[in-house]
């Protein structure tokens, strides 16, 4: 803006040539109301803005005009977008014959009336947009409810039609009533042996799979006592009902010597491990590859072969298969913390009880034991927490958790009091499974009057005589300790 205009000559200048203009129609018209000049200014952003005084539109900013004096409503407006527009407003009084400056700086963008008419438009799509998503989810929500509803109906209907063809004798429904009651043992605590009694009458009907399961049971002592003999008995009957677990369950039974087969019988073992994996029985592979191993049933010493099977068995998901690779693996790891890291968690996958109770396999259950007990694998020393897993792996027969356990007790450690009296049960135990180093320790205890026996040298002698024929290192010391007549 010019100095000219800003000085108060322009505001003389402006009120002569009114005046002048007024004086020359006066004599025809009537006296005007008294005006005043207003002068609107706008630069940057306001520049071009559209005026409106009172109402009526006046042009765009900038722009200097006559007012009548009096109340002013002065707006002014520039389109920022389609929609949106920025605008200033203000109210003011103006004397009569006076000019006025008034500086435009529009406000921030808002809704123009059509902007406001179409965000109108927009809120009450959207409203009925979810509206309609609502009603759609009402409608899919009763639709689910009635078909929850339908599929609850159709679940009593079947169950009920599944107890009585069951409680009339159908073998495949008794055997589908008994895999029902497996499945709620935390909510039915008797669960076990309902499911078994139901096992039992799908056996005695001839269901192949309801032999096989009866006979896991009775080995098991799940839902039932344990009992060796009846379970070969119902291995044999699921074998010739052509259950390939049935002739898997023999093959162990026979290599073992469990129930009837009174000493261990590898041939036997053999004819029923080869039958029963050929139709995929991975217990029957775990046999063969024990067979393998040791070089028994006619086979020759082979560790590829036996490995071969110990893998195809564990890819199957076979637990004695898992819980070998751990222990091997283990064995083999010397002081390397990550590898006996991977072989623990080899042997958890394996620890906690199977089907039918089968309990955690032994061997997996005793590296957790020596583990905690020697702080090895990343675990920090812990003797008690040690005890409890060797208890765990003695229920599951492994031996030299069974010896490991008795030294707890005849040394006192893992939170036990020294109790020779079971230590000595336990050293019987583990000799009766095998291990060399029960057999020495109960010959040393006759030897030395332990445990609430006797000495007895020439019992000492026996077992020390047992102990070095299956490997002990110091049994034949120990023997020659008793005297020259030894």
């Amino acid at each position: 803006m010019t100095d000219a205009l800003r000085s108060p000559s322009w505001i003389s200048f402006a009120l002569a040539a009114c005046w002048a203009v007024c004086a020359s129609t006066a004599a025809a018209q009537p006296a005007p109301a008294e005006r005043s000049m207003l002068r609107i200014v706008c630069d940057g952003p306001s520049l071009n803005a559209e005026v409106t005084i009172n109402g009526e539109f006046k042009g765009e900013c900038p722009l200097d005009i006559s007012v009548p004096a009096g109340a002013v409503e002065l707006r002014a407006v520039k389109k920022a977008d389609a929609t949106h527009e920025r605008v200033y407003e203000r109210s003011f009084r103006i004397g009569s014959g006076v000019a006025k400056r008034e500086e435009i700086e529009l406000g921030q963008p808002q809704l123009t009336a059509d902007g406001l008419r179409l965000q109108a438009e927009m809120k009450r799509h959207r409203e009925a947009e979810l509206a309609e998503a609502a009603e759609r989810q009402r409608v899919a929500a009763a639709q689910a409810a009635e078909r929850q509803r339908q599929a609850a109906e159709d679940a009593v209907r079947a169950q009920a039609e599944l107890l009585a063809k069951a409680e009339a004798g159908d073998p495949p429904s008794m055997l589908q009533r008994a895999t029902q009651l497996d499945r709620s043992p935390q909510e039915d605590p008797l669960a076990p042996q309902r499911s078994f009694d139901w096992y039992l009458k799908a056996a005695q009907g001839k269901e192949p799979q309801a032999m096989f399961r009866v006979a896991r049971r009775y080995e098991n002592g799940y839902g039932v006592s344990k009992d060796l003999q009846k379970a070969a008995d119902w291995y044999r009957e699921a074998h010739k009902a052509g259950n390939a677990g049935g002739t898997g369950g023999l093959a162990a039974f026979a290599f073992n010597g469990w129930g009837p087969f009174t000493t261990r019988d590898y041939a036997q073992a053999r004819t029923y491990a080869e039958a029963a994996a050929a139709a995929d029985d991975t217990r029957a592979m775990y046999v063969l590859a024990m067979l393998y191993l040791t070089g028994n049933g006619g086979l020759a010493q082979d560790q590829k072969q036996a490995g071969s099977w110990i893998e195809r068995a564990a890819s199957l998901g076979d637990r004695r298969a898992i819980g070998w690779q751990a222990n091997k693996l283990y064995s083999g790891s010397g002081t390397d913390a990550a590898v006996q890291a991977r072989a623990l968690q080899m042997a958890r996958r394996v620890a906690e009880p199977g089907e039918d109770g089968a309990p955690g396999i032994g061997s997996a259950l005793s590296m957790l034991g020596q583990s905690y007990e020697f702080g090895l694998g990343g675990l920090s020393k812990d003797p008690v927490t040690a005890r409890a897993w060797y208890e765990k792996a003695t229920a599951a027969d492994d031996a030299m958790a069974t010896f490991n356990l008795a030294t707890f007790h005849w040394q006192g450690q893992g939170g036990l009091p020294v109790n020779e009296v079971a230590a000595l049960a336990l050293f019987r135990r583990a000799a009766a499974l095998g291990y060399a180093g029960g057999m020495n320790n109960v010959g040393w205890f006759y030897q030395h009057g332990l445990g609430g026996l006797k000495v007895d040298k020439d019992e000492a002698a026996k077992w020390y005589r047992q102990a070095e024929a299956a490997g002990a290192a110091s049994a034949h010391a120990n023997l020659k300790s008793l005297g020259w007549f030894y």
